[in-house]
């Protein structure tokens, strides 16, 4: 497991050089808090579009293969 564990902590690190504003997720709770009817999801952040549409567009297999080779499986 060692060099699968090496390899996911690879990926965290990369992950943590492209996360999202703060600031933008703040902005949008404090609008939430006053609308009357909000959406269960707000997609935020750098890929996070893509990647919900991906997970639409292919089926379970696909996503999985996708992570595999993320991975390096």
């Amino acid at each position: 497991y060692a060099a699968y564990t090496a390899r996911v902590e690879q990926l965290f690190e990369k992950m943590a050089t492209r996360m999202g504003d703060p600031e933008e997720v703040a902005a949008l709770v404090t609008r939430l808090l006053s609308d009357p009817r909000p959406r269960l999801r707000y997609p935020l952040g750098p890929g996070v579009p893509a990647r919900l549409w991906s997970r639409r567009l292919l089926p379970f297999e696909g996503v999985e293969q996708v992570m595999k080779r993320i991975l390096g499986f």
